[in-house]
């Protein structure tokens, strides 16, 4: 009896049968041999920072996930570094897998050391950043600074022979305007409450923007000014005390005309039935001895300035574990 059940093969697969009784094709002899970069296990007590890191490393549910991922897998991905000129290793890439392996209480993690000078370190820190779905407006402007230079440093061929500009490469290869990129690295001036502020949304661009146009003396009685007056300006107001300090005359006195207008002799912030009976401030003092064990080598306005850093920070970690410590 003839049996009729037949087994069809399609096209594809009698080519892949055919294919699998070719003879491998033959390597290529020029083909330069590529290696896979070699993993090595570095001490973390060894590891510095990247000078002047733009980036924050926050202690948010993202670095608990990843922290709990490293907990029950390890470090997938090694973090790469390479050799400064003080012959220690500085972290390129993966300072929040370092954190979070130091806050898990490890001592080594797995590492590519790069044959980088420092131009080139610093395009691939970030490069390697940049990425990253929310990045502060201070972080933007750093990373873009440091990455502009090093492209002045390394393509000053390129723009000849391109008849581009560095920063009009660095336009293009972050999809960023030259204008965006200019304003963004000029709030690198201001001093760091200012730009805690800004990051942290309690001040507009355009009000940071302008009064990163003035020194830092100029910004610390303005921010002094504001913090103690419990009041912040508008884009007007900040442009008319950026005059002030261009023509020299920056004083307590003229900040408060501008900021207080004279209406019955009191600042008018808020409605008048909320402002009838404000209970007295409260306040509290520091001497520069009590701080200068904690701030060595700081004078008073330097303290105060990263005091209020600490503080924004903890405010941020605050508002995200919902005022949780862990």
């Amino acid at each position: 009896m003839t049996n009729n059940n037949y087994n069809v093969q399609t096209d594809e697969q009698i080519a892949r049968d055919i294919l699998s009784i070719l003879p491998d094709a033959p390597e290529d002899p020029n083909k330069e041999p590529t290696e896979s970069p070699k993993v090595f296990m570095l001490p973390i007590r060894q590891l510095k920072s990247f000078q002047n890191h733009p980036f924050k490393i926050v202690d948010n549910d993202e670095m608990k996930d990843l922290m709990h991922s490293i907990r029950d897998y390890g470090v997938m991905t090694p973090i790469t570094v390479y050799v400064n000129k003080n012959a220690e290793y500085e972290i390129v890439s993966g300072h929040r897998r370092v954190f979070a392996c130091k806050m898990l209480k490890m001592t080594e993690i797995p590492a590519i050391i790069m044959d980088y000078d420092r131009d080139q370190a610093v395009l691939a820190m970030v490069d390697s950043n940049l990425h990253r779905e929310k990045l502060l407006p201070s972080e933007k402007g750093f990373a873009y600074k440091m990455k502009l230079e090093a492209l002045k440093n390394q393509h000053r061929e390129m723009e000849f022979e391109m008849q581009m500009r560095s920063d009009e490469i660095l336009a293009k290869e972050v999809g960023e305007s030259r204008a965006t990129i200019q304003r963004l690295i000029r709030i690198t001036k201001l001093i760091s409450p200012f730009r805690d502020l800004l990051d942290y949304e309690c001040m507009t661009f355009g009000v940071a923007y302008v009064f990163a146009g003035c020194d830092p003396v100029g910004q610390d009685m303005l921010y002094c000014f504001f913090h103690e007056n419990n009041i912040y300006p508008n884009l007007e107001q900040a442009k008319a005390l950026q005059k002030l300090w261009e023509s020299n005359t920056l004083t307590i006195e003229n900040i408060r005309a501008i900021m207080i207008p004279e209406g019955n002799g009191k600042e008018v912030k808020a409605p008048k039935a909320e402002k009838e009976k404000s209970p007295k401030k409260e306040s509290v003092k520091f001497g520069v001895d009590e701080l200068s064990d904690y701030f060595p080598g700081m004078n008073a306005a330097d303290m105060k300035a990263e005091m209020f850093t600490i503080l924004a920070e903890w405010k941020a970690k605050q508002s995200v574990t919902g005022g949780e410590t862990y």
